[in-house]
């Protein structure tokens, strides 16, 4: 496991992640999140640790897969996280979704597929490389989240559109959603800026 320097706690990262949004992709916003993994409280505020780059078989990569107990510790709750570029808009003028956005669904589809077929080695690998105890493999519940575009490129009918497309296990989100989140719940919680455990893919 590898574990971030205390010296990430001296910023937070969101006056950086905040100039990435402005002009750069997604492969900007990961560097920034790397360096700063307590920004993705802003995604799943409950999180405890992180794996970055994490493989689901040979075919598949989720950016980062975010983790915390739940339910005084029943269950461990997992989150799939797809990042997009910031630059993608969501929705076309006729109030479709845009190739990117389907792409990023897609993906979400496939992974569910994946952690379907091969649940007792995804969650048993998972757990094995966390400092808990071991729990059961039906002891862990998934969600998945796409984070994609600027809420500035969106109307209000494309806001309402993007809250049609969640469900009970996907929720697709802007960066501006993200920022807003982190930055709530920051205001409440003098935790929130510390640090998380960050997994590498090589450990995982």
């Amino acid at each position: 496991m590898m574990r971030l320097d205390d010296h990430s706690n001296l910023n937070d990262g969101s006056t950086q992640l905040e100039d990435v949004l402005a002009t750069g992709n997604e492969h900007d916003v990961q560097k920034v999140i790397h360096e700063h993994p307590q920004l993705l409280r802003g995604i799943t505020p409950g999180v405890e640790f992180a794996f970055r780059e994490y493989r689901l078989g040979a075919e598949f990569i989720a950016d980062f897969v975010t983790g915390g107990f739940v339910d005084n510790g029943m269950y461990l709750r997992l989150s799939m996280i797809e990042l997009e570029s910031p630059k993608h808009k969501l929705f076309t003028k006729h109030g479709d979704p845009t190739a990117a956005l389907n792409h990023a669904l897609r993906q979400i589809r496939d992974w569910r597929a994946w952690i379907k077929e091969n649940r007792l080695y995804f969650t048993s690998r998972t757990i094995k490389k966390l400092d808990y105890p071991a729990r059961a493999a039906d002891g862990v519940k998934e969600a998945y989240v796409v984070v994609i575009g600027r809420r500035s490129s969106m109307s209000r009918d494309d806001q309402r559109r993007l809250a049609d497309l969640n469900d009970d296990g996907t929720h697709v989100m802007t960066y501006d959603g993200l920022l807003d989140q982190y930055n709530r719940e920051a205001k409440y919680w003098s935790g929130f800026h510390k640090t998380i455990n960050l997994i590498d893919s090589a450990d995982a």
